[in-house]
Parts: structure tokens; sequence; C-alpha cells
């Protein structure tokens, strides 16, 4: 009798532990999940990639990989560069898949680099 009581909780604590490993597999998925495209980058920098909806002199406006929305300022001392070669913001054209380091100024990014590669 003692043998089966000893294999039962034996058996009870791995179930335990398998449900716990799976509430944290979970949760790690969730979080995963509801991170947005704008991510910290190197030197405090964000991230914002995606696809550009819309460009001006002033701004660009990324749809972003989980599908909203950014706006990032753009001033004089952005760079801009396309398929690893220097070029001018007025060569960053809709459709440009972008990778963009910005600082955060107040509520708005403010465009650091704009990397563009092929169109989408």
């Amino acid at each position: 009798m003692n043998m089966q009581r000893t294999n039962i909780i034996s058996v009870i604590g791995v179930i335990k532990r398998g449900i716990a490993a799976a509430v944290l597999c979970l949760s790690l998925l969730f979080a995963i999940s509801v991170v947005p495209m704008t991510a910290v980058a190197h030197g405090g920098l964000e991230h914002v990639m995606g696809v550009v909806q819309k460009i001006s002199p002033t701004s660009v406006t990324v749809s972003t990989t989980d599908g909203k929305s950014t706006e990032v300022l753009l001033d004089q001392k952005t760079t801009y560069a396309k398929s690893g070669h220097a070029v001018q913001g007025s060569d960053i054209k809709v459709g440009d898949r972008v990778v963009i380091h910005a600082a955060k100024s107040g509520d708005k990014l403010v465009a650091r680099t704009v990397q563009a590669g092929t169109a989408k």
C-alpha cells in the first residue's frame, strides 16, 4: 500500500511540474506576441521595421510587420542607405522595406538612420 501511495505522489509531482512548464511556455509565447515591432535598438534608439506607406521631406510613415502604422520624423541629422549604399532621402520610396533607428523626442520618434532594402 505504501508503494502505491509513493507512486501516486510521484505521478502527481510530475503532473504539477508539467503544468508549471506549460504555463511558463504559454506565458512566454503571449509576451512575445504582444511586443510591438517598435523595439529598443542599440544606444537607446528604437527600431521601426516595415514598409514605407508615405514619405515626405519631414517624415516617413511605416506599416510595421504587426500591421500598425508608425510615423517617424526626419531631420538634418537623418542618414539614409539603400541596399547597403549611402543615398539621399529622396531615394527612399513608397513600398521600400525599411529599418529605422530612431530617437524618442517627447512622444515622437526622430530618425537617425533609415536603411532601405528592396521594394515589397
